[in-house]
């Protein structure tokens, strides 16, 4: 499954409306997410058909703006037992709130006039959830108090945060910013000297980024498609554009027939059914 290309994938707007009704939270560890207005949340891989129990959120999901997120992944140590985060925000505030699957107590961290720190999203690499901050900064959760503690790392660019995302490939955190438009920057975190670096190039690899999922960079060669390009599917869009990192659109990909209108384009990996992210227990 590794070895096959990501699926572009899309929800059509009857499709959303047939689908419990819900709001679309992403995707994550290969499983769909949506939570509705009372509370609930479903959780299931569209592949294998399996579903993760979670009790209700404590609040309900976000319909007034688009900026919830929510991301899945097993518990080291715990066989069988599922953790998931589920961020909601707005323009002056965040909360991120986990849960334990078998339990029903929910732990939350928020933002407010007291915290300034708005998380803006989050993202699951090598066993720790990490976040991007409103001031761009990178923030990584302590599950044990489900505190935020923000890394203190030198030579932080000048960003948009309305155009930053966070991604990861097998080694790296990475951060694009696409503020600088037509063309993108990508960065990464060298934890070794806590330090953000900038990525000249992606050498032969490529980044597939989509909406309410983490950007993925792996190598698109092998599928057919170039290296050092970036693969977005945006919001509402019928086609996946293919641009390189100085913004020159190459080919616009259709993702669906012309009779269709889909929403909440994304990448669905193949292999990310077989295995899930992991996070340190902490709990």
């Amino acid at each position: 499954m590794a070895s096959q290309a990501p699926l572009m994938s899309f929800i059509t707007t009857r499709g959303r409306s047939n689908f419990y009704r819900n709001n679309w939270l992403g995707v994550s560890s290969g499983f769909l997410i949506f939570g509705d207005n009372i509370r609930n949340i479903w959780i299931k891989n569209p592949i294998t058909g399996q579903e993760l129990k979670f009790s209700k959120v404590p609040q309900p999901i976000n319909q007034w703006y688009r900026y919830d997120q929510a991301i899945v992944a097993s518990i080291e140590s715990y066989p069988g037992r599922f953790l998931i985060a589920v961020l909601s925000r707005t323009r002056w505030s965040s909360k991120v709130c986990f849960c334990v699957s078998g339990y029903n107590a929910w732990f939350s961290c928020s933002s407010g006039p007291s915290n300034p720190q708005i998380v803006m999203e989050i993202v699951i690499f090598k066993g720790r959830i990490f976040a991007l901050t409103s001031d761009f900064r990178i923030g990584v959760f302590d599950l044990s108090c489900c505190e935020l503690l923000v890394l203190n790392l030198k030579g932080t660019p000048a960003l948009r945060i309305k155009r930053t995302r966070l991604g990861v490939s097998k080694d790296k955190l990475l951060i694009i910013d696409s503020g600088n438009l037509p063309g993108f920057k990508v960065y990464w975190i060298d934890f070794a000297n806590m330090k953000w670096r900038e990525m000249e190039s992606l050498g032969d690899e490529s980044l597939f980024m989509g909406y309410k999922m983490s950007a993925r960079l792996c190598n698109a060669t092998k599928w057919g498609r170039r290296s050092n390009f970036i693969y977005q599917l945006p919001f509402i869009s019928k086609t996946c554009s293919e641009i390189s990192l100085d913004g020159k659109k190459a080919a616009d990909i259709p993702i669906c027939p012309e009779n269709v209108s889909p929403k909440m384009n994304f990448w669905y990996f193949l292999h990310h059914h077989q295995g899930m992210d992991s996070v340190r227990s902490g709990f």
